[in-house]
């Protein structure tokens, strides 16, 4: 079994934001990782989401653990 996994640090909400989620959204299509590792994860100022939850609707991802912080997303149902 193979699968594609794809670490990536967002640096929180700092700016400019929305250059870097078109970025971001351009290199997972590009990438289209199974599995994703997020460092420095926080809510979207103009949302209010978990820009993990950001990231797993980018990518087309269905299941996220974490929230602030740190988390993962990934294709199948993660176990804490």
């Amino acid at each position: 079994m193979t699968f594609r996994l794809l670490t990536l640090n967002l640096w929180n909400i700092s700016e400019p934001l929305e250059p870097r989620y078109r970025a971001l959204a351009a290199g997972l299509k590009k990438l289209r990782p199974d599995l994703v590792c997020l460092q420095e994860v926080y809510r979207d100022p103009e949302s209010g989401r978990s820009q993990a939850a950001l990231v797993a609707e980018m990518c087309g991802l269905n299941h996220h653990v974490g929230e602030d912080g740190l988390s993962i997303i990934s294709s199948q149902p993660v176990v804490r």
